[in-house]
């Protein structure tokens, strides 16, 4: 549906009209409203919810992307205990690993792939980014502030550079 100034418009399911193929998204962990962290691993596509194999841990506050290999990567946040963690999990064959542990602990970091490297940026905390390389995390550059709950996008520019965007600064 269109208005007056032909922007898109979508009510009910004209949406799959538009996008015929919808993405899978994967969800993993959270928090209730009622502050229970949650365990599940799940997979939403075109209002159809299936649960994955459990999360080996309860976790809220983590960050997730997928590796230069397309394999799914959840790092950080907080467990159901309310510890920040540094665990990585990777879902191989349908089923959670415990794969790598970060230099750092974060809880709601960012993290993007670039130039074939996972990166993972900031926190609650932290300033700082680190990275995979050689099969073990490495401390990067420090970002000018501490951030949290932001949004890092790789960027193809002549630099190469990591776009961070909004978030909530920590003094």
């Amino acid at each position: 549906m269109e208005n007056d100034q032909d922007t898109t418009i979508f009510d009910d399911d004209s949406i799959f009209d538009f996008f015929p193929q919808l993405p899978e998204i994967l969800v993993v962990g959270g928090k209730t409203a009622g502050e229970i962290v949650l365990q599940g691993a799940f997979v939403v596509n075109e209002n159809v919810t299936l649960v994955k194999q459990n999360f080996p841990s309860a976790i809220f506050g983590a960050t997730g992307t997928l590796t230069s290999q397309n394999v799914p990567t959840v790092c950080g946040g907080k467990n159901g205990l309310g510890q920040i963690t540094n665990l990585c999990y990777q879902l191989i064959n349908e089923t959670w690993f415990q794969s790598t542990v970060m230099v750092k602990k974060r809880f709601q970091s960012q993290s993007a792939q670039f130039q074939g490297q996972t990166w993972v940026l900031g926190g609650d905390v932290e300033k700082s980014t680190e990275f995979w390389e050689n099969d073990q995390w490495k401390l990067g550059p420090n970002m000018p502030l501490t951030l949290s709950k932001h949004c890092a996008v790789p960027l193809e520019d002549d630099k190469g550079s990591i776009l961070v965007i909004g978030g909530i600064y920590i003094k």
